[in-house]
């Protein structure tokens, strides 16, 4: 999020997770045997985290951290962290 872009209200950040968040993991309590229940509620939380991350709620360290937070977060649990594909595309190229 750059700094100019708009920040979420306080109003704005209740009404996201009254309307949003909330009731779509409350769904997914409901119904255990959803198919891919732990990755949608995964999902919300981490939507969750942002939109506060994106809110004026925050003081901007705190806002910082847990952006930072989020972006580590993707990196981790990218399924393709530690493949170098890259690499091993260029030396397939090379070897052909």
């Amino acid at each position: 999020m750059t700094e100019k872009q708009r920040r979420w209200t306080l109003d704005e950040l209740k009404s996201l997770f009254h309307h949003g968040v909330i009731p779509n993991l409350e769904k997914l309590i409901a119904n255990p045997e959803r198919k891919y229940r732990q990755e949608f509620a995964h999902s919300y939380a981490v939507d969750a985290l942002r939109y506060i991350a994106e809110s004026d709620v925050l003081p901007d360290d705190i806002r910082g951290q847990v952006l930072h937070i989020l972006e580590l977060h993707e990196k981790a649990t990218d399924p393709f962290l530690g493949m170098n594909l890259s690499t091993e595309a260029d030396s397939d190229v090379i070897q052909s």
